[in-house]
């Protein structure tokens, strides 16, 4: 617990620059412990916390959901940026009632660049995000105010000591060793994570070793870098890129009711224009895109190992 305690009170001193108050605030809960069963409802109330099951986020449950967190009437909302993503997209594509906080306050999963407007569109407030590891030797957070996209991931140094271990392909991996972890202390530990530390910011946040796609010619590409743009969107609800093989990758989407034929055509075509130089491309309608047991989005998959 006392190791817990220390964990926590780093998220609260930057969550405070925010106006968080820990017991206090009333927030929005969507993680692994607000899940519920498939069966059951998804909103259920913890004292001062809204908590909202991830698995539920489906245009089934997504008016509820909508309404009885406007009726909760938050400060903050806590979630996995995919959970927050896909809310603001039912928000936006309903053209409901928007939800203004004090705070969004994103972990456990990358958020990418291109969705930091829709959230902000929405939520009309600042965006905190963090990069952290179960393992306690890293952390760094990024704050993001409305009218800004960049994501500028401060280290705080009390935390740990963070330095790059440099591969021969030029990819700089993030190392991490702890100073308050007395449990599992790590001394540089290699995190499997990719970005550029200098001084205390983290630049060019790649994701984790197995989020790299493979080229044809045997290069790396950052998979959180093939994403889809507006006009998908509008007919596509949620997506992964799966690589089974080098080479090749297959865009998997779970489609809207208003898809059609063409439509398909004109994504995948978008798609190859994009990376077709890299990758020989496919285009796979799924009926879902399951979540992992605590309740993530996976956007990226690759099957095989590669040597580091």
């Amino acid at each position: 617990k006392n190791l817990a305690d220390v964990e926590a009170a780093f998220f609260n001193h930057e969550w405070g620059k925010l106006g968080w108050c820990p017991g206090k605030s009333r927030v929005v809960r969507i993680g692994a412990d607000a899940r519920r069963k498939a069966d059951e409802s998804p909103v259920w109330r913890d004292r001062n916390r809204l908590m909202v099951s991830p698995y539920h986020l489906s245009d089934r449950w997504l008016a509820e959901i909508h309404e009885d967190i406007a009726r909760f009437d938050p400060e903050f909302i806590h979630a996995y940026p995919s959970c927050a993503v896909e809310l603001a997209k039912f928000i936006r594509r309903t053209e409901r009632a928007k939800i203004p906080l004090r705070g969004l306050l994103l972990a456990s999963e990358p958020l990418l660049r291109t969705n930091i407007s829709l959230l902000q569109s929405v939520f009309d407030c600042t965006i905190s995000v963090n990069y952290g590891l179960t393992e306690r030797t890293n952390i760094a957070f990024a704050t993001v105010p409305p009218g800004q996209t960049d994501l500028h991931y401060r280290i705080n140094p009390v935390y740990g000591y963070q330095e790059n271990f440099q591969h021969e392909d030029g990819r700089s991996e993030i190392v991490g060793t702890s100073y308050w972890n007395t449990f599992m202390p790590l001394i540089r530990y290699r995190t499997g994570d990719f970005g550029e530390i200098a001084g205390h910011e983290i630049h060019n946040m790649d994701g984790r070793d197995q989020e790299f796609l493979i080229t044809r010619t045997g290069s790396r590409i950052p998979g959180l870098s093939i994403v889809i743009d507006e006009y998908t969107w509008a007919y596509v609800s949620q997506y992964q890129i799966f690589q089974k093989n080098p080479g090749e990758i297959e865009i998997r989407v779970v489609l809207r009711t208003n898809c059609s034929p063409e439509i398909l055509d004109k994504i995948l075509a978008s798609q190859k224009g994009r990376w077709g130089g890299f990758f020989d491309i496919t285009l796979r309608t799924v009926p879902e895109i399951p979540r992992t047991r605590s309740g993530k989005n996976r956007l990226v998959v690759r099957e095989f190992q590669t040597s580091s």
